[in-house]
């Protein structure tokens, strides 16, 4: 471990951020924390002593970082929420607007100026805006359009019942604290554009023209769910068709994760290679569309994740460099930390994580029990890789449930039984359903039929994905629902599972073969499943 420090020191940072959260420890101790790191890192000698200092710096900076996260300056736009009069709201539009069921509008909005009762004052932050129909169907917005509101400024609102879903929550998460309301009709204006982030606004249109394409060339049906496969965009799903993913363990499909990292990442290194692009030129390609696809699906943790670990793989063939996969799990969940400690308390961020950790334990060790056994039975050079292709896809989708069992049931109340099977039936669809996707959306384009023929091809398999999921999802034993277990229950479970991993791996036998292509160089990280953000 010693020759991993950056693992180590991500951990820590994310135990320290736990503690922040829920310990309570003053300010002052965490300072202390981290003095001691320091000092133990800068005099120490001995490994030991070095290790006790990286762990006590990355303790005190993760709760510092939470702290100055979740600090709100005072001229923060929060502080104004709850006024009983409307109030003008200057600002820039930071997301891509979003249609919801009913036609209001929604984004994120970055606040400059408030007027309230004839006075305007500079503000900070940002303010989650919801525009009625009257007032979005004006003129169309844009993620970096300067623009004036006229509504009420609100607190969001907790969760109702206790354990029940708490929109405020999901917003303090991100650093938002208040939110607007715009209803009446002429009380949204746009003042004109800003110079933000060209590769995000590159991002937000390549969505746009995709959803465009999808609603056009496939029934609403297919399209919401295809659309949900490709970038997350789930909005218009219905009800019961969530709920039969949900009872599935199949939801994670839709939310744009490491599977769909991984199976974007294989196909962009299949196109480099058929093109005879250059090693490193098409190492840097494949950077750069995966880092415009991870902003197109929202930039989730568990996008995010994977993409930063796919940079990391990438990256290590640009500077001829052999990747590290745990250290490059240590650097994905380092940065996503940095830049949002919240991060650590959302169940889609704690899931991505487990799961792949899980993966990249067990994974070995199946591979080790199946693989002699295989290539004994199987002659022919043809059978024996179709039936370790066939083993390995199995183990994924069994020991992938396994890891993420625990946190589903506590965020869900219920465990699937059929989930493995259905994902074993549902995931090789993707290998083809993601590329037919992307590339009949951006042929779609340039000529509407070609693109049409290929979502249709794609709609297909989106009819049989709908039909699998309805089958097992409806039927008397999908699923159990159970109580929320306690926290030292969850603990116990994942100590006895690495536990168990760890003395299976020392048992003698022959020597595992490290992540095969699928999991490892092509899929990254075929991972990611967990809850994803409420519409």
């Amino acid at each position: 471990m010693l020759n991993r420090p950056l693992l180590i020191w991500a951990a820590a940072f994310a135990a320290g951020i736990g503690l922040g959260a829920f310990g309570g420890l003053p300010q002052t101790a965490l300072f202390g924390f981290a003095a001691l790191g320091v000092c133990a890192l800068a005099f120490g000698r001995r490994p030991s002593v070095f290790l006790a200092g990286l762990v006590l710096l990355g303790l005190g900076a993760g709760g510092l970082r939470l702290a100055a996260f979740q600090t709100r300056p005072l001229s923060d736009v929060s502080h104004h929420a709850d006024t009983p009069l409307p109030v003008t709201l200057t600002g820039t539009i930071v997301s891509d607007p979003e249609v919801r069921r009913g036609g209001r509008l929604t984004f994120f909005l970055r606040a400059e100026t408030l007027t309230m009762r004839g006075q305007t004052s500079a503000v900070t932050g940002d303010v989650s805006v919801g525009l009625g129909p009257e007032a979005a169907s004006g003129q169309p917005f844009d993620y970096g359009d300067r623009v004036r509101l006229v509504g009420r400024l609100e607190t969001p609102i907790g969760a109702t019942n206790p354990g029940a879903f708490s929109w405020q929550g999901f917003l303090a998460r991100r650093g938002v604290y208040c939110q607007l309301r715009v209803n009446r009709p002429a009380s949204a204006e746009k003042l004109g554009a800003s110079r933000l982030n060209p590769f995000v606004h590159l991002a937000w249109a390549v969505r746009r023209r995709m959803l465009a394409a999808l609603n056009a060339a496939l029934p609403p049906v297919s399209a919401a769910v295809l659309g949900g496969i490709l970038i997350g965009h789930r909005t218009d799903l219905p009800p019961d068709l969530m709920a039969d993913f949900i009872h599935t363990g199949t939801v994670h499909i839709l939310a744009s994760a490491g599977l769909h990292v991984g199976i974007a990442a294989f196909w962009l290194e299949w196109l480099c290679r058929r093109l005879t692009l250059p090693r490193k030129g098409g190492a840097a390609l494949c950077i750069a569309a995966l880092w415009l696809y991870a902003l197109m699906a929202g930039g989730r943790p568990s996008v995010t994740r994977a993409v930063l670990m796919a940079t990391l793989y990438f990256g290590a063939l640009l500077f001829e460099r052999e990747p590290d996969l745990p250290t490059a799990i240590g650097a994905a969940a380092l940065t996503i930390l940095l830049l949002q400690p919240t991060a650590l308390l959302e169940p889609g961020f704690q899931m991505s994580f487990v799961t792949i950790l899980t993966l990249v334990l067990t994974m070995p060790v199946w591979d080790s029990f199946w693989r002699p056994r295989i290539t004994a039975h199987f002659q022919s050079p043809f059978l024996r890789r179709a039936a370790l292709r066939m083993v390995e896809l199995i183990g994924l989708s069994l020991l992938a449930q396994i890891g993420a069992m625990p946190l589903v049931a506590a965020e869900y109340n219920q465990i699937s039984l059929t989930g493995w099977l259905a994902n074993i039936l549902v995931v090789p669809a993707l290998f083809v359903l993601i590329p037919l996707g992307f590339a009949g959306s951006l042929l779609w384009s340039l000529w509407h039929g070609g693109g049409a023929l290929l979502l249709s091809i794609g709609g297909w398999g989106i009819a049989g994905v709908i039909k699998i999921v309805r089958g097992f999802g409806e039927s008397p034993w999908a699923y159990r629902a159970i109580q929320t277990p306690p926290f030292p229950l969850l603990l116990g479970f994942y100590a006895v599972l690495y536990g168990v991993t760890h003395a299976l791996s020392q048992h003698p036998a022959p020597k595992p073969a490290p992540l095969s292509a699928t999991t490892d160089t092509h899929a990254l990280a075929l991972v990611g499943s967990g809850p994803f953000p409420p519409p």
